[in-house]
Protein backbone atom coordinates (compact mmCIF):
# COMPACT_ATOMS: atom_id res chain seq x y z
CA UNK A 1 0.00 0.00 0.00
CA UNK A 2 1.02 3.29 -0.88
CA UNK A 3 2.52 5.91 1.82
CA UNK A 4 -0.42 7.97 1.15
CA UNK A 5 -3.06 5.23 1.63
CA UNK A 6 -1.31 4.74 4.88
CA UNK A 7 -1.57 8.26 5.76
CA UNK A 8 -3.28 10.44 7.71
CA UNK A 9 -5.30 9.51 10.28
CA UNK A 10 -6.59 10.59 13.76
CA UNK A 11 -8.08 8.35 16.45
CA UNK A 12 -10.11 9.45 19.63
CA UNK A 13 -10.99 7.50 22.47
CA UNK A 14 -14.50 8.77 24.62
CA UNK A 15 -15.88 6.95 27.09
CA UNK A 16 -16.43 5.27 30.71
CA UNK A 17 -16.33 2.11 32.40
CA UNK A 18 -18.05 -1.16 31.45
CA UNK A 19 -16.09 -4.07 32.16
CA UNK A 20 -13.41 -4.79 34.40
CA UNK A 21 -10.01 -3.93 33.05
CA UNK A 22 -7.34 -6.92 34.53
CA UNK A 23 -4.30 -4.31 35.60
CA UNK A 24 -1.63 -6.66 36.92
CA UNK A 25 0.68 -5.55 40.20
CA UNK A 26 2.78 -2.20 40.39
CA UNK A 27 5.83 -1.52 37.77
CA UNK A 28 7.71 1.78 37.90
CA UNK A 29 7.51 1.73 33.99
CA UNK A 30 3.64 2.81 33.33
CA UNK A 31 2.81 6.14 32.50
CA UNK A 32 -0.69 7.99 32.26
CA UNK A 33 -1.38 11.26 29.99
CA UNK A 34 -4.19 13.42 29.35
CA UNK A 35 -6.62 12.92 26.56
CA UNK A 36 -6.61 15.25 23.68
CA UNK A 37 -4.29 14.72 21.20
CA UNK A 38 -1.81 12.53 21.49
CA UNK A 39 0.68 13.39 19.14
CA UNK A 40 1.21 16.68 16.31
CA UNK A 41 1.95 13.94 13.30
CA UNK A 42 -0.98 16.20 11.16
CA UNK A 43 1.99 19.13 11.38
CA UNK A 44 4.42 16.86 11.03
CA UNK A 45 2.41 15.59 7.48
CA UNK A 46 1.70 18.98 6.42
CA UNK A 47 5.33 19.99 7.12
CA UNK A 48 6.28 17.23 4.84
CA UNK A 49 3.56 17.84 1.98
CA UNK A 50 5.25 21.74 1.98
CA UNK A 51 2.14 22.98 4.01
CA UNK A 52 3.11 25.22 6.85
CA UNK A 53 0.99 24.06 9.85
CA UNK A 54 -1.92 25.94 11.92
CA UNK A 55 -1.31 26.65 15.19
CA UNK A 56 -4.10 24.28 15.94
CA UNK A 57 -2.45 22.00 14.16
CA UNK A 58 0.23 21.87 17.23
CA UNK A 59 -1.34 21.30 20.85
CA UNK A 60 0.36 20.58 23.56
CA UNK A 61 -0.71 17.98 25.05
CA UNK A 62 0.39 16.05 21.28
CA UNK A 63 3.41 17.15 21.73
CA UNK A 64 3.94 16.21 25.73
CA UNK A 65 2.31 12.53 24.66
CA UNK A 66 4.77 12.18 22.13
CA UNK A 67 7.99 12.17 24.75
CA UNK A 68 8.66 10.74 27.90
CA UNK A 69 8.35 13.09 31.00
CA UNK A 70 8.92 11.61 34.49
CA UNK A 71 9.08 13.39 37.37
CA UNK A 72 12.42 12.86 38.37
CA UNK A 73 12.56 10.98 41.86
CA UNK A 74 8.95 9.98 41.88
CA UNK A 75 7.31 6.70 42.53
CA UNK A 76 3.58 5.86 41.83
CA UNK A 77 2.52 3.19 43.96
CA UNK A 78 -1.23 4.04 43.11
CA UNK A 79 -3.77 3.38 39.83
CA UNK A 80 -2.85 7.12 38.85
CA UNK A 81 -0.61 9.36 40.43
CA UNK A 82 0.78 13.23 39.69
CA UNK A 83 4.25 14.73 40.85
CA UNK A 84 5.72 17.71 40.55
CA UNK A 85 8.76 19.10 38.55
CA UNK A 86 10.03 22.63 38.86
CA UNK A 87 12.33 24.89 37.11
CA UNK A 88 13.68 28.71 36.84
CA UNK A 89 14.76 29.54 33.34
CA UNK A 90 13.55 32.28 30.40
CA UNK A 91 12.81 34.96 33.02
CA UNK A 92 9.54 32.88 34.66
CA UNK A 93 9.35 29.83 37.22
CA UNK A 94 7.98 26.79 35.39
CA UNK A 95 6.17 23.60 37.29
CA UNK A 96 5.97 20.26 35.67
CA UNK A 97 3.10 17.85 36.71
CA UNK A 98 3.76 14.69 35.52
CA UNK A 99 1.25 11.61 35.69
CA UNK A 100 1.98 8.23 35.95
CA UNK A 101 0.37 4.69 37.20
CA UNK A 102 1.56 2.20 38.95
CA UNK A 103 -0.02 -0.39 36.24
CA UNK A 104 2.47 -3.31 35.23
CA UNK A 105 2.20 -3.24 31.43
CA UNK A 106 3.62 -6.58 31.17
CA UNK A 107 0.22 -8.03 32.68
CA UNK A 108 -2.31 -5.55 31.70
CA UNK A 109 -5.53 -6.63 29.72
CA UNK A 110 -8.47 -4.12 28.27
CA UNK A 111 -12.00 -5.10 29.54
CA UNK A 112 -13.52 -7.22 26.69
CA UNK A 113 -15.71 -4.91 23.92
CA UNK A 114 -19.12 -4.86 22.86
CA UNK A 115 -18.11 -2.20 20.00
CA UNK A 116 -19.75 -1.03 17.18
CA UNK A 117 -17.11 0.05 13.73
CA UNK A 118 -19.00 2.99 11.96
CA UNK A 119 -17.35 3.73 8.61
CA UNK A 120 -17.53 6.45 6.16
CA UNK A 121 -18.08 5.67 3.06
CA UNK A 122 -19.08 8.82 1.74
CA UNK A 123 -18.28 10.56 -1.24
CA UNK A 124 -15.70 12.87 0.47
CA UNK A 125 -13.66 9.95 1.57
CA UNK A 126 -12.26 9.20 -2.07
CA UNK A 127 -10.60 6.40 -3.19
CA UNK A 128 -7.00 6.65 -1.71
CA UNK A 129 -8.86 7.55 1.98
CA UNK A 130 -11.37 5.23 1.73
CA UNK A 131 -8.46 2.75 1.34
CA UNK A 132 -6.60 3.81 4.18
CA UNK A 133 -9.56 3.42 6.26
CA UNK A 134 -10.64 -0.16 5.26
CA UNK A 135 -7.16 -0.87 5.71
CA UNK A 136 -7.23 0.81 9.28
CA UNK A 137 -10.65 -1.22 9.91
CA UNK A 138 -9.01 -4.18 9.31
CA UNK A 139 -6.26 -3.81 11.20
CA UNK A 140 -8.78 -2.92 14.14
CA UNK A 141 -10.64 -6.34 13.46
CA UNK A 142 -7.63 -8.23 14.28
CA UNK A 143 -7.34 -6.79 17.74
CA UNK A 144 -10.29 -8.27 18.36
CA UNK A 145 -11.32 -11.65 19.62
CA UNK A 146 -13.78 -14.32 20.51
CA UNK A 147 -14.23 -12.78 23.81
CA UNK A 148 -15.73 -9.18 22.01
CA UNK A 149 -18.64 -8.24 20.35
CA UNK A 150 -18.97 -6.30 17.02
CA UNK A 151 -21.31 -4.65 14.81
CA UNK A 152 -20.03 -3.00 11.42
CA UNK A 153 -22.13 -0.30 10.14
CA UNK A 154 -21.51 1.94 7.00
CA UNK A 155 -22.92 5.67 6.41
CA UNK A 156 -23.07 7.90 3.76
CA UNK A 157 -26.25 10.25 4.12
CA UNK A 158 -28.03 7.17 5.46
CA UNK A 159 -26.84 4.06 7.89
CA UNK A 160 -26.70 0.44 7.16
CA UNK A 161 -25.69 -2.48 9.21
CA UNK A 162 -23.53 -4.62 7.64
CA UNK A 163 -22.87 -7.72 10.03
CA UNK A 164 -23.11 -7.79 13.67
CA UNK A 165 -23.87 -7.79 16.17
CA UNK A 166 -21.75 -11.24 16.88
CA UNK A 167 -18.54 -12.40 18.35
CA UNK A 168 -15.49 -12.11 16.63
CA UNK A 169 -14.65 -15.59 16.03
CA UNK A 170 -14.31 -15.16 12.14
CA UNK A 171 -12.63 -11.83 11.52
CA UNK A 172 -13.05 -12.98 7.86
CA UNK A 173 -16.43 -12.27 7.86
CA UNK A 174 -15.95 -8.53 9.30
CA UNK A 175 -13.39 -7.77 6.81
CA UNK A 176 -15.20 -8.83 3.97
CA UNK A 177 -17.84 -6.57 4.59
CA UNK A 178 -14.89 -3.86 5.01
CA UNK A 179 -13.45 -4.46 1.82
CA UNK A 180 -16.55 -4.32 -0.27
CA UNK A 181 -16.61 -0.39 0.62
CA UNK A 182 -17.07 2.29 -1.96
CA UNK A 183 -16.94 6.12 -1.35
CA UNK A 184 -20.36 7.91 -2.70
CA UNK A 185 -22.63 10.00 -1.39
CA UNK A 186 -23.19 13.42 1.47
CA UNK A 187 -22.00 12.49 4.90
CA UNK A 188 -24.34 12.22 7.87
CA UNK A 189 -22.10 11.47 10.55
CA UNK A 190 -24.84 11.76 12.90
CA UNK A 191 -26.63 8.93 11.37
CA UNK A 192 -24.01 6.47 11.28
CA UNK A 193 -23.05 7.23 15.38
CA UNK A 194 -26.77 6.29 15.89
CA UNK A 195 -27.17 3.53 13.94
CA UNK A 196 -23.87 2.36 16.53
CA UNK A 197 -25.51 3.53 19.78
CA UNK A 198 -28.26 1.60 18.93
CA UNK A 199 -26.52 -1.69 18.10
CA UNK A 200 -24.57 -1.48 21.49
CA UNK A 201 -27.50 -1.02 23.63
CA UNK A 202 -29.03 -3.65 22.45
CA UNK A 203 -25.92 -5.90 24.34
CA UNK A 204 -25.29 -3.63 27.67
CA UNK A 205 -24.01 -5.72 30.21
CA UNK A 206 -21.61 -5.44 32.96
CA UNK A 207 -18.90 -8.06 31.71
CA UNK A 208 -18.17 -5.97 28.68
CA UNK A 209 -16.87 -1.99 28.08
CA UNK A 210 -19.19 -0.85 25.55
CA UNK A 211 -17.32 1.25 22.41
CA UNK A 212 -18.39 2.53 19.56
CA UNK A 213 -15.27 2.96 16.53
CA UNK A 214 -16.12 6.00 14.29
CA UNK A 215 -14.20 6.47 10.88
CA UNK A 216 -14.31 9.49 8.69
CA UNK A 217 -12.81 12.35 7.65
CA UNK A 218 -14.44 14.51 9.93
CA UNK A 219 -16.65 16.60 7.30
CA UNK A 220 -20.27 16.09 8.13
CA UNK A 221 -22.48 18.08 6.00
CA UNK A 222 -25.50 16.42 6.72
CA UNK A 223 -27.40 16.29 10.17
CA UNK A 224 -25.52 17.13 13.07
CA UNK A 225 -22.02 19.42 11.96
CA UNK A 226 -21.11 21.26 14.85
CA UNK A 227 -18.82 20.50 17.83
CA UNK A 228 -21.25 21.22 20.44
CA UNK A 229 -23.77 18.68 18.66
CA UNK A 230 -21.54 15.73 18.61
CA UNK A 231 -20.11 16.97 22.28
CA UNK A 232 -23.60 16.49 23.68
CA UNK A 233 -24.18 13.63 22.00
CA UNK A 234 -21.13 12.16 22.62
CA UNK A 235 -21.30 12.88 26.76
CA UNK A 236 -25.00 11.71 26.53
CA UNK A 237 -23.63 7.92 25.82
CA UNK A 238 -20.78 8.60 28.02
CA UNK A 239 -23.57 8.61 31.19
CA UNK A 240 -24.85 5.38 29.66
CA UNK A 241 -20.66 4.00 29.61
CA UNK A 242 -20.61 3.89 26.21
CA UNK A 243 -17.40 5.13 24.98
CA UNK A 244 -16.62 6.38 21.37
CA UNK A 245 -13.30 6.00 19.32
CA UNK A 246 -12.77 8.65 16.07
CA UNK A 247 -10.62 7.74 13.62
CA UNK A 248 -10.15 10.06 10.70
CA UNK A 249 -8.35 10.81 7.54
CA UNK A 250 -7.04 13.32 5.63
CA UNK A 251 -4.91 16.24 5.45
CA UNK A 252 -8.54 18.07 5.07
CA UNK A 253 -9.13 16.25 8.72
CA UNK A 254 -11.29 18.69 10.27
CA UNK A 255 -9.10 19.59 12.91
CA UNK A 256 -10.81 22.47 14.77
CA UNK A 257 -13.67 20.59 15.31
CA UNK A 258 -11.97 17.26 16.53
CA UNK A 259 -9.99 19.19 18.69
CA UNK A 260 -13.09 20.80 20.59
CA UNK A 261 -14.24 17.47 20.63
CA UNK A 262 -12.01 15.74 22.04
CA UNK A 263 -12.22 18.02 25.10
CA UNK A 264 -15.18 15.95 25.99
CA UNK A 265 -15.26 13.50 29.44
CA UNK A 266 -13.09 10.43 28.35
CA UNK A 267 -11.77 12.02 24.33
CA UNK A 268 -8.41 11.19 22.80
CA UNK A 269 -6.95 11.01 19.28
CA UNK A 270 -4.04 10.28 17.35
CA UNK A 271 -2.85 10.92 14.17
CA UNK A 272 -1.38 8.40 11.72
CA UNK A 273 0.90 9.54 8.91
CA UNK A 274 2.48 5.94 8.11
CA UNK A 275 2.15 2.21 8.16
CA UNK A 276 4.72 2.02 11.89
CA UNK A 277 2.66 4.36 13.53
CA UNK A 278 -0.57 2.39 12.73
CA UNK A 279 0.93 -0.63 13.96
CA UNK A 280 1.91 1.32 16.91
CA UNK A 281 -1.15 2.19 17.79
CA UNK A 282 -3.39 -0.85 16.87
CA UNK A 283 -0.41 -3.77 17.86
CA UNK A 284 0.91 -2.30 20.46
CA UNK A 285 -1.05 0.91 22.12
CA UNK A 286 -4.37 -0.09 21.62
CA UNK A 287 -5.69 -1.68 24.91
CA UNK A 288 -4.25 1.46 26.46
CA UNK A 289 -6.08 3.76 24.06
CA UNK A 290 -9.38 2.64 25.22
CA UNK A 291 -8.81 2.44 28.63
CA UNK A 292 -8.69 5.23 31.01
CA UNK A 293 -7.01 5.52 34.78
CA UNK A 294 -8.94 8.72 35.82
CA UNK A 295 -11.89 11.18 35.32
CA UNK A 296 -12.47 14.67 36.04
CA UNK A 297 -8.77 15.74 37.13
CA UNK A 298 -9.76 18.80 38.75
CA UNK A 299 -6.45 21.44 38.81
CA UNK A 300 -6.29 24.39 41.25
CA UNK A 301 -3.18 25.90 41.34
CA UNK A 302 -2.67 28.92 44.05
CA UNK A 303 0.31 31.19 43.32
CA UNK A 304 2.44 32.31 46.18
CA UNK A 305 2.24 35.38 47.24
CA UNK A 306 4.53 38.34 45.18
CA UNK A 307 3.91 35.35 42.08
CA UNK A 308 1.26 35.55 39.11
CA UNK A 309 0.57 32.99 36.98
CA UNK A 310 1.21 33.47 33.16
CA UNK A 311 -0.20 30.28 31.84
CA UNK A 312 -0.94 26.54 31.98
CA UNK A 313 0.10 24.22 28.87
CA UNK A 314 -1.61 20.94 27.67
CA UNK A 315 -5.03 20.94 28.88
CA UNK A 316 -6.90 19.65 25.81
CA UNK A 317 -9.19 21.69 23.89
CA UNK A 318 -7.32 24.98 24.59
CA UNK A 319 -3.95 26.43 22.86
CA UNK A 320 -3.36 27.68 27.02
CA UNK A 321 -4.86 27.77 30.11
CA UNK A 322 -4.44 31.13 32.24
CA UNK A 323 -7.37 30.22 34.73
CA UNK A 324 -6.26 29.41 38.21
CA UNK A 325 -9.01 26.68 38.13
CA UNK A 326 -8.36 23.77 34.76
CA UNK A 327 -10.18 20.16 34.46
CA UNK A 328 -8.56 17.99 32.33
CA UNK A 329 -11.68 15.29 31.86
CA UNK A 330 -9.96 12.04 31.00
CA UNK A 331 -6.14 10.53 31.85
CA UNK A 332 -5.20 7.76 29.92
CA UNK A 333 -3.32 4.95 30.57
CA UNK A 334 0.15 4.58 28.05
CA UNK A 335 3.49 4.14 27.79
CA UNK A 336 4.79 7.16 28.56
CA UNK A 337 4.73 9.89 31.16
CA UNK A 338 2.71 12.90 30.28
CA UNK A 339 2.60 16.40 31.93
CA UNK A 340 1.03 19.68 32.44
CA UNK A 341 3.04 22.24 32.33
CA UNK A 342 2.58 26.21 34.47
CA UNK A 343 4.67 29.15 33.95
CA UNK A 344 4.58 31.65 36.34
CA UNK A 345 6.53 35.09 37.37
CA UNK A 346 10.20 34.35 38.43
CA UNK A 347 10.71 33.51 42.04
CA UNK A 348 14.09 33.72 43.93
CA UNK A 349 16.10 30.40 44.77
CA UNK A 350 14.30 27.78 46.89
CA UNK A 351 11.21 30.07 47.35
CA UNK A 352 7.87 28.50 47.23
CA UNK A 353 6.05 28.86 43.77
CA UNK A 354 2.57 27.61 44.46
CA UNK A 355 0.32 25.32 45.82
CA UNK A 356 -1.30 22.92 43.95
CA UNK A 357 -4.67 20.99 44.69
CA UNK A 358 -6.00 18.27 42.86
CA UNK A 359 -8.80 16.25 42.98
CA UNK A 360 -10.19 13.10 40.45
CA UNK A 361 -12.51 10.06 40.16
CA UNK A 362 -11.26 6.36 39.64
CA UNK A 363 -12.63 4.50 37.16
CA UNK A 364 -14.71 2.96 39.45
CA UNK A 365 -16.23 6.28 40.61
CA UNK A 366 -14.10 6.76 43.97
CA UNK A 367 -13.60 10.13 44.56
CA UNK A 368 -9.20 11.20 45.25
CA UNK A 369 -7.52 14.18 46.24
CA UNK A 370 -4.10 15.31 46.64
CA UNK A 371 -2.26 18.34 47.43
CA UNK A 372 1.10 19.76 46.60
CA UNK A 373 3.71 22.26 47.66
CA UNK A 374 6.08 23.52 45.28
CA UNK A 375 9.06 25.39 45.60
CA UNK A 376 11.45 26.52 42.92
CA UNK A 377 14.82 24.55 42.58
CA UNK A 378 17.92 25.54 45.33
CA UNK A 379 20.07 27.14 42.20
CA UNK A 380 20.56 30.22 40.04
CA UNK A 381 18.58 30.52 37.03
CA UNK A 382 19.29 28.54 34.66
CA UNK A 383 18.16 25.43 37.12
CA UNK A 384 16.04 22.72 36.85
CA UNK A 385 14.47 19.86 39.50
CA UNK A 386 15.61 16.89 37.19
CA UNK A 387 15.64 16.25 33.18
CA UNK A 388 12.21 15.35 33.15
CA UNK A 389 11.22 19.10 34.17
CA UNK A 390 14.22 20.67 31.72
CA UNK A 391 12.66 18.13 28.75
CA UNK A 392 8.97 19.55 29.74
CA UNK A 393 9.95 23.14 29.72
CA UNK A 394 11.97 23.15 26.60
CA UNK A 395 9.11 21.54 24.58
CA UNK A 396 6.96 24.35 25.66
CA UNK A 397 9.37 27.09 24.75
CA UNK A 398 9.78 25.09 21.45
CA UNK A 399 6.08 25.10 20.75
CA UNK A 400 5.42 28.06 21.57
CA UNK A 401 7.80 29.77 19.23
CA UNK A 402 7.09 27.22 16.60
CA UNK A 403 2.98 28.34 16.83
CA UNK A 404 3.86 32.25 16.59
CA UNK A 405 6.06 31.23 13.55
CA UNK A 406 3.19 29.82 11.61
CA UNK A 407 0.98 32.93 13.17
CA UNK A 408 3.33 35.25 11.86
CA UNK A 409 3.95 33.21 8.72
CA UNK A 410 -0.39 32.98 7.87
CA UNK A 411 -0.49 36.98 8.62
CA UNK A 412 2.37 37.63 5.84
CA UNK A 413 5.09 38.89 8.02
CA UNK A 414 8.18 36.06 7.14
CA UNK A 415 11.09 38.36 8.66
CA UNK A 416 9.52 37.59 12.09
CA UNK A 417 8.43 34.90 11.32
CA UNK A 418 12.03 33.07 10.08
CA UNK A 419 13.37 34.92 13.51
CA UNK A 420 10.45 32.74 15.32
CA UNK A 421 11.24 29.59 14.15
CA UNK A 422 15.50 29.89 13.78
CA UNK A 423 14.75 30.25 17.81
CA UNK A 424 12.72 27.75 18.39
CA UNK A 425 15.20 25.50 16.36
CA UNK A 426 18.48 26.31 18.38
CA UNK A 427 16.32 25.72 21.56
CA UNK A 428 15.74 22.55 20.67
CA UNK A 429 19.04 21.76 19.42
CA UNK A 430 21.21 23.32 22.24
CA UNK A 431 18.83 21.66 24.87
CA UNK A 432 19.61 18.11 23.03
CA UNK A 433 23.12 18.27 23.42
CA UNK A 434 22.72 19.68 26.91
CA UNK A 435 20.62 16.44 28.21
CA UNK A 436 22.05 14.42 25.15
CA UNK A 437 18.57 13.74 24.29
CA UNK A 438 17.85 11.80 20.99
CA UNK A 439 14.07 12.85 20.99
CA UNK A 440 14.84 16.29 21.44
CA UNK A 441 17.42 16.06 18.45
CA UNK A 442 14.28 14.79 16.49
CA UNK A 443 12.32 17.43 17.67
CA UNK A 444 15.38 19.66 16.27
CA UNK A 445 15.06 17.90 12.60
CA UNK A 446 11.21 18.95 12.33
CA UNK A 447 11.42 22.16 13.53
CA UNK A 448 14.41 22.75 11.01
CA UNK A 449 11.98 21.33 8.33
CA UNK A 450 8.99 23.87 9.82
CA UNK A 451 12.23 26.77 9.15
CA UNK A 452 13.10 25.91 5.60
CA UNK A 453 9.27 25.75 4.76
CA UNK A 454 8.49 29.34 6.45
CA UNK A 455 12.31 30.40 4.53
CA UNK A 456 10.84 29.98 0.82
Amino acid sequence: MSRLSFALFAVVALGCGGGAASWGGPSAGAGARAGGAQDIALARSKVASGIVPQPVDLPFEGLYAEHDLPVDGSTCTELFCVAAGTARVDAAAWIQLGMSSNIDLTKFHRAPLNAALVIDNSGSMGTEKMEAVKAAAEKLVDQLNEGDLLTVIRFDDTAQVLIGPLAVSDKDAFKTQIRRLKADGSTCIECGLKFGYDAIARNLDATRSARVFLMTDAQPNVGATGSTEFTTLLETNAEKNVGLSLFGVGLDFGQTLVTRVTAARGANYFFLATEAQMRAVFDKDFDMLVTPVAYDLHLVLQPADQVSLSAVYGIPGTQESTKVESTVATVFLSRTRGALVAKLSDVDAGAAIANASLTFKTPSGESKSQQLAVAAPEQAAPSYSGKGAQKAVALTRYLLAAREACVLHAAGEKAKAIAQIDAAVKLLSDEATAMADPALEKEAVFARALAALIAK
